[in-house]
């Protein structure tokens, strides 16, 4: 390890709100870091994929990415640090200054980004948003879906061995929970705003009285 690190996303559940970023190593071909984030965020990458495998494995040579933007950060400072690449300890290949907090964090290197390139970067990404109108609608749903599948993971991994059948319909059963929740809360409105309309209207006709 040591000379190239091949960092690309894999965004073919972009649409549900869950991107994987992967860190690999470009001789050995093992995967040093990764993250799944709803959206591609610099910040995020840099934290938990790229700074992750550096204190792990001290610094590549080189950083291989494709001409997406929310890679600029962590380019940015792995030529900001590229004087720790010769400065490893022989034991793990970390450098002493990395390990001891000589190494930004995301929002640090954020700033720093700004100050030197002139251009500022999304600090935070958000997606889609939370369809329970209360925290006590959204954890009785969480609840309901906990009794029912205590279990996630045995779901994921029945569907790489070729039996999607019982993670589709996880999927879908959840899918309705939410859904019964969410019309729970449509339904309460449409009952209070029939009761306020009415409320008016018997105020209206009062002041219409002689």
């Amino acid at each position: 390890m040591g000379h190239k690190l091949h960092i690309d996303q894999n965004e073919k559940l972009v649409m549900y709100g869950e991107t994987h970023i992967l860190a690999v190593d470009g001789f050995s071909s093992n995967i040093v870091s990764h993250s799944t984030m709803p959206v591609k965020n610099n910040l995020t990458i840099y934290q938990e994929v790229y700074q992750s495998a550096v204190l792990r494995y001290g610094m590549w040579d080189q950083i291989r990415v494709d001409h997406g933007k929310e890679f600029y950060l962590t380019l940015f400072m792995q030529e900001k640090l590229a004087d720790y690449r010769n400065t490893c300890k022989q034991s793990k290949g970390i450098p002493d200054q990395l390990a001891h907090g000589g190494r930004p964090e995301a929002t640090d290197a954020a700033d720093c980004y700004h100050q030197e390139v002139g251009s500022s970067l999304t600090r935070v990404s958000l997606f889609g948003r939370n369809p329970f109108a209360t925290v006590e609608h959204q954890t009785a749903a969480e609840q309901e879906c906990a009794r029912n599948y205590a279990d996630i993971a045995e779901l994921f991994e029945r569907a790489i061995h070729n039996e999607p059948a019982p993670f589709q319909h996880g999927i879908k059963d959840l899918t309705g929970i939410v859904r019964r929740y969410v019309s729970r809360q449509v339904q309460g409105s449409g009952a209070m705003y029939t009761q306020a309309a009415g409320l008016s209207a018997a105020l209206d006709a009062l002041r219409a009285l002689p």
